[in-house]
């Protein structure tokens, strides 16, 4: 249950992405920048390991989403690993074809259905993989605002929703200004519940915001550690970007 939003921003971009978990769930923990072979990487980590977001050095950023309408068609896996062994074994990569090389050393067959988007500042492009239990497909994304969501009750319904509510978003000013991004992952249209981008349930609930901000000199990540409507402070860690010399796709 998450829901991330791109913007472009000149010569680079803003990411941002709700984290929606059951409320039984351990919190996240904040680290500083954190090497990773040539590059550092930065983002929240679960207090065991992995992740579900996280921006390299190089300004190349990697979401990962639930795949909650394919989940549900398939059997129970015995000996399941969590999802969030993927970001860190794709974070390092600067190309699509070194992410998806990443995914495929993986133990797929242990790991339940998901969405993973990449975005590489160098070539200005993003990549979404999609791994349905049996087989991995991408494809390439245009690069202009976007949306993705997943949710454990009822996707299509909140889909839909939430995508319009963006639409909204996109026709006020101030697009892609940190004002209107954290507006827009706080919000509680059509009404605080399931179907808001903040989300609320009895059982599960937005619990942390993770905001991506690459620019052509700069790499930060700001977290707030609590719903985006709530009054949990923002931490900010930051790198120097840097150019890996890596030619567009």
């Amino acid at each position: 249950m998450c829901t991330a939003t791109f913007i472009p921003r000149g010569s680079g971009y803003r990411l941002t992405m709700n984290r929606d978990e059951q409320r039984t769930r351990p919190r996240g923990v904040f680290p500083g920048p954190c090497q990773a072979g040539p590059l550092s990487r930065l983002g929240p980590e679960e207090p065991t390991g992995g992740s579900w977001i996280q921006v390299n050095s190089a300004g190349d950023a990697f979401a990962l989403l639930n795949w909650y309408s394919m989940e549900n068609r398939r059997q129970y896996l015995e000996r399941p690993i969590t999802r969030g062994t993927v970001i860190p074994a794709v974070s390092n990569g600067d190309r699509s074809e070194a992410v998806e090389a990443g995914i495929l050393k993986l133990p797929l067959g242990r790991l339940r259905p998901f969405c993973l988007l990449a975005i590489f500042s160098a070539g200005r492009t993003l990549r979404q993989w999609r791994w349905d239990g049996e087989r991995l497909r991408s494809h390439a994304v245009a690069w202009r605002p976007g949306i993705w969501i997943s949710s454990s009750v009822n996707e299509p319904v909140v889909r839909v929703n939430r995508e319009r509510i963006f639409q909204d978003f996109l026709a006020e000013p101030g697009v892609g200004e940190r004002k209107w991004i954290e507006a827009l992952h706080a919000s509680h249209l059509p009404d605080q519940g399931a179907q808001s981008i903040c989300m609320h349930r009895e059982d599960a609930a937005t619990v942390s915001c993770t905001a991506i901000e690459v620019n052509r000199t700069v790499v930060r990540v700001r977290y707030r550690d609590g719903a985006p409507c709530s009054s949990a402070r923002w931490r900010q860690a930051e790198t120097a970007r840097r150019d890996t010399g890596t030619p567009p796709e």
